[in-house]
């Protein structure tokens, strides 16, 4: 996460990279813990858009702290060729529209938008 940017890698070839491309990058996302019993399911569901990262100083910068933060390998500087090279994996990035909060604990689909 970057700026309310959330970046990840997959293959391109993934379904739902294909889907969200194809659909002009349309699509939602959602961010739960794993609490157990469905009332206490925290976390929230966003709607935005879905699209290549690029290669960019940004995108490099997004992708070293993933490599850290997961402690992969960085491929000893172009992390991007390396992931491709390594996992077949292309970077891509979800930029949300709308976020809510979702708390079951408040109510079962008990949901507030958040403002960004």
């Amino acid at each position: 996460n970057q700026d309310f940017t959330l970046y990840f890698f997959s293959k391109p070839d993934s379904r739902h990279i294909r889907q969200g491309l194809e659909s002009g990058g349309t699509c939602a996302a959602s961010v739960f813990q794993d609490p157990g019993p469905v009332d206490q399911i925290r976390g929230v569901q966003m709607d935005g858009r879905m699209q290549t990262a690029g290669s960019g100083a940004r995108a490099m910068r997004a992708a070293a702290a993933y490599a850290g933060r997961y402690g992969l390998p960085d491929g000893g500087g172009n992390i991007l060729a390396h992931f491709r090279a390594v996992f077949h994996a292309a970077f891509y990035c979800f930029i949300p529209g709308r976020v809510f909060f979702l708390d079951n604990g408040a109510g079962f689909g008990s949901r507030v938008e958040v403002g960004l």
